[in-house]
């Protein structure tokens, strides 16, 4: 049944006039090269593609659990300044007895004597003076603070220095009832805690971390 066809493919191929031309076969074949390139370079493509939209995705996530990971260590920091400044300052009622800066600075390291001398007995402020009760070394939940108790604003306020971990960043935030204000510096987290308002709370603040971060330097 395929005689006649065979017998025609047989007739072009033997004839010179109806033979495709070097130059066709050659056009043809640089035609279908650049196809199969340009589907390869597409296939090359969208994998590329794929693995970029992974590793954005991997790094997104990354980025996202270190950054609530750190935030959850400062929260928990935080918290845990705002409790010794309600169980020590207001309430009165740590289990342990808290001891002395020098005794402090001595067992635990220098960074509590820092607080000895700063803040000064009474601090200016464009709101106020806040004038320093009481200094000592007291113990929270098992974390060890230097405490500067202070009346300000008709308020009881607490400065409290602790070692920062990896848990401490420059913020205002308020927990429960409290406002509280802390930055960083060096080894150390530094916080003011109380129930003033922020914007009072911010202003003794910056009275108060510039010089002690002065003298805390890499302590």
């Amino acid at each position: 049944m395929d005689f006649f066809p065979n017998r025609l493919r047989e007739a072009i191929n033997r004839s010179p006039d109806l033979a495709p031309s070097p130059e066709f076969m050659a056009g043809l074949r640089k035609t279908l090269v650049e196809a199969q390139d340009r589907q390869a370079r597409r296939r090359h493509l969208r994998v590329a593609l794929g693995f970029a939209l992974a590793a954005s995705l991997l790094v997104a996530i990354g980025a996202g659990t270190a950054y609530w990971t750190y935030a959850a260590r400062a929260n928990a920091l935080a918290r845990a300044a705002v409790g010794d400044h309600l169980a020590c300052a207001l309430k009165m009622n740590l289990p342990e007895r808290g001891i002395t800066l020098e005794e402090a600075a001595n067992r635990f390291g220098p960074a509590f004597r820092a607080i000895q001398q700063v803040p000064a007995a009474d601090v200016q402020t464009a709101a106020g003076v806040a004038h320093v009760v009481d200094r000592h070394s007291c113990v929270y939940q098992g974390r060890r603070f230097g405490h500067v108790i202070l009346a300000y604003r008709g308020s009881t306020v607490s400065l409290m220095v602790t070692p920062a971990d990896q848990g401490a960043s420059d913020r205002s935030i308020r927990i429960g009832d409290m406002n509280v204000v802390t930055i960083r510096a060096g080894r150390q987290a530094l916080f003011i805690a109380g129930d003033t308002s922020m914007n009072d709370l911010s202003i003794l603040a910056h009275a108060i971390f510039g010089p002690l971060a002065r003298e805390l330097g890499g302590a």
